[in-house]
């Protein structure tokens, strides 16, 4: 009786993952073995799926433009994650104390975060407009060079790095909850020895919260392989040039437009290796940790 008491609560907590559990199931851990299955075969939906092997791979390898997209991608990624991190730490520093009027500037950092992916795709389409844009009316009035920006090849893609910096706020809050949770009795002996601000932060503080920072940058890199579908859909389309076509995107137009499914899956799959990299990278590092 004792036992059946005692085990009576976490039966009820398992019941209530039971909505969450199917949800997951129905619509990822599914749809997931779908992609993998339709993936080696040749499937347009509107005739049975054909079973093809590496045929799809072999294609986007020879594909000229998916070499595009994967360059763009990259690219995008070797810039952004590594800047949104270091933007983030550098703000957390900054806006770390109670300070007053600091929690507003912690709400303007976050709001851009927490913006529809439209509503903020459309702001950027005025910001970066060539003619009536604010950017190119602020370089022209600092006597600066003005850019076509979207209109440009060579500089579109930036546009994309630009937007995914201004939507650092949740990396910012990690690290924020990683300042705060250091003990104030570590800042006080380092002080007692005598190490200033910079000394304090270099050899106390980054140390503890170097986990922190590797799972901010292990969300953006997984979040970001992703983050320019909606914009890049919204407002570019790949163009001008394919500057802006990025994975996501040649896997939509693959998939929907074109009615590719079979060859769109084997983007898909290119897409979670991808993303799937740094979590390998991420676990090795733990297990060496671990092991020391």
């Amino acid at each position: 009786m004792d036992n059946e008491r005692v085990n009576r609560p976490y039966r009820s907590y398992w019941l209530m993952l039971v909505p969450a559990l199917i949800g997951v199931l129905a619509l990822e851990i599914l749809p997931a073995l779908l992609t993998f299955g339709l993936a080696f075969t040749n499937y347009d939906a509107l005739s049975q799926p054909e079973w093809v092997g590496l045929h799809n791979f072999m294609q986007l390898v020879q594909d000229r433009v998916f070499g595009i997209a994967l360059r763009n991608t990259l690219y995008f990624l070797g810039w952004s994650v590594p800047l949104r991190l270091l933007i983030s730490l550098i703000t957390a520093l900054l806006l770390e104390n109670n300070t007053r009027g600091v929690v507003l500037l912690r709400g303007a950092n976050l709001a851009p975060t927490m913006m529809p992916e439209a509503a903020y795709s459309l702001a950027w389409l005025w910001i970066v407009n060539p003619v009536y844009g604010p950017i190119n009316h602020v370089l022209a009035a600092l006597g600066l060079p003005t850019s076509g920006w979207l209109a440009d090849p060579s500089v579109a893609t930036n546009v994309f790095i630009m937007m995914a910096l201004f939507q650092a706020g949740e990396s910012f809050l990690i690290i924020l909850a990683a300042l705060r949770g250091v003990p104030a009795s570590l800042h006080d002996a380092a002080q007692i020895d005598g190490a200033n601000y910079w000394v304090r932060y270099r050899l106390v503080v980054l140390p503890i919260i170097l986990p922190w920072l590797g799972v901010a940058l292990l969300r953006d890199s997984v979040l970001l392989m992703f983050y320019t579908l909606a914009p890049t859909r919204l407002i570019t389309s790949g163009d001008p040039s394919y500057a802006t076509l990025f994975l996501p995107l040649y896997t939509f137009q693959q998939s929907i437009e074109y009615l590719r499914i079979g060859y769109g899956a084997a983007s898909t799959l290119v897409i979670w290796l991808l993303a799937l990299l740094p979590c390998l990278l991420s676990a090795r590092w733990l297990w060496s940790r671990l092991d020391d």
